[in-house]
């Protein structure tokens, strides 16, 4: 081998799978921060539908 890296090809991800990602996004960037607001702030949404993805996906 050369050493060098081989590019892969992104993986399609249907609309379902890009949602739940973007949505663990915010719980592990607020989690990160140590601050909802914060993290809710960075990702342009309420605390409200944060807690409620936070019960959906963190039970």
């Amino acid at each position: 081998m050369d050493g060098t890296a081989k590019a892969t090809k992104p993986k399609a991800r249907d609309a379902k799978t890009k949602i739940a990602q973007t949505r663990m996004s915010v719980l592990e960037l607020a989690k990160e921060l140590g601050n909802v607001a914060e993290a809710c702030r960075q990702r342009g949404m309420d605390r409200t539908s944060f807690y409620e993805w936070k019960r959906r996906f963190w039970v």
